[in-house]
């Protein structure tokens, strides 16, 4: 048990970020400044909830490309509502908000099942028709949302160091492992993902699997959208998806594990990962290079995280044909 844990990838993560966190502080003290502390937690906030729709369906085998821009189209809706009623809460709105986001998940299930397209497809192009109308909503202008008991949250931190969004995300990536691995149709994802074939066989829906993980994306894009929105103190059709953290999400899962294929990888391992990469994203603009040279940092991390994938989906495929060389050697062996 102990040598499992200490040679699992959530270790080696876990490991490397530290190691990671001790040169950075080493070079730059204030990298443990409250104020740095404080940023990189609001950063890791919205990537977090995005990576808490995007992990899953990819261990249940799918992807959704559209999903900053459903975060883009929810976060204006949320803000939109706050403008056109100044009384209702904004809890009443966010729950509006989030409901516009299954109903985004469920459209790419439609074109799944209806039209025969495949995730990959519809997303990208649901993602350019949900870019085009939420520039043309508001003439590609900004909202800005001035309920001040909403932005205010984003502002409020525990023990002055630890930002209340970033506390509910992690709660949030606690409840999900849990659902992950111990619940019936967390463990169904895993079934659905690494074999459909094999699932229908064994009686198991998996349109239905992948259904819900499909609206649980569209949610958990928009609760993003809305953190982000909170930070900002405006929604805009344009900035989200400047900012990526679907692919930030994705780089994320990848590295932690998640094969594109679906069938293996953790929501921790993805998690901790999302860290090391905000912790190394966060580290290089200290030591002085320009915010922008994060998202060249991204795309390099997730073609790094896609050729371990593929090297580490050949030797698994190596050691199985080997298994089963081994097996029918010793089967054809003459009994005594």
């Amino acid at each position: 048990m102990r040598k499992r844990i200490l040679s699992s990838k959530v270790t080696r993560l876990a490991g490397l970020t530290i190691v990671m966190c001790i040169v950075f502080y080493l070079i730059k003290p204030v990298f443990f400044g409250r104020i740095n502390v404080t940023t990189l937690f609001n950063d890791l906030t919205p990537i977090g909830f995005m990576l808490l729709g995007v992990v899953p369906l990819m261990i249940s085998g799918g992807i959704d490309l559209a999903a900053a821009a459903e975060g883009a189209i929810g976060s204006m809706l949320f803000a939109q509502l706050l403008v056109w009623f100044p009384n209702v809460p904004w809890t009443v709105c966010i729950i509006v908000a989030l409901l516009a986001g299954a109903v985004m998940g469920y459209i790419i299930v439609l074109a799944k099942e209806k039209l025969g397209l495949f995730p990959f497809i519809a997303s990208l192009g649901l993602q350019s028709i949900y870019n085009g109308f939420a520039s043309l909503w508001t003439k590609s202008n900004d909202i800005v949302i001035a309920r001040t008991s909403y932005t205010g949250l984003a502002r409020t931190a525990l023990f002055k160091w630890i930002p209340v969004p970033f506390i509910f995300m992690v709660v949030l990536v606690v409840v999900y492992a849990f659902i992950m691995k111990h619940t019936t149709i967390g463990r169904k994802a895993y079934i659905v993902g690494g074999n459909a074939a094999a699932a229908r066989l064994a009686g198991v829906s998996t349109n239905r699997v992948q259904c819900f993980y499909f609206i649980n994306a569209g949610v958990m894009a928009v609760l993003a959208g809305c953190a982000w929105a909170a930070q900002k103190k405006l929604a805009s059709p344009t900035k989200l998806q400047v900012a990526a953290p679907n692919f930030s999400a994705i780089s994320a899962g990848v590295l932690g594990g998640i094969a594109f294929g679906g069938g293996g990888g953790t929501i921790f391992g993805a998690f901790v990962a999302m860290i090391l990469v905000k912790v190394f994203t966060s580290g290089m603009i200290l030591m002085g290079l320009a915010s922008y040279f994060s998202i060249l940092m991204q795309g390099g991390i997730l073609i790094l995280a896609l050729v371990l994938d593929n090297l580490s989906a050949r030797r698994a495929e190596r050691a199985r044909r080997a298994a089963a060389m081994r097996s029918a050697h010793y089967e054809a062996q003459p009994q005594a």
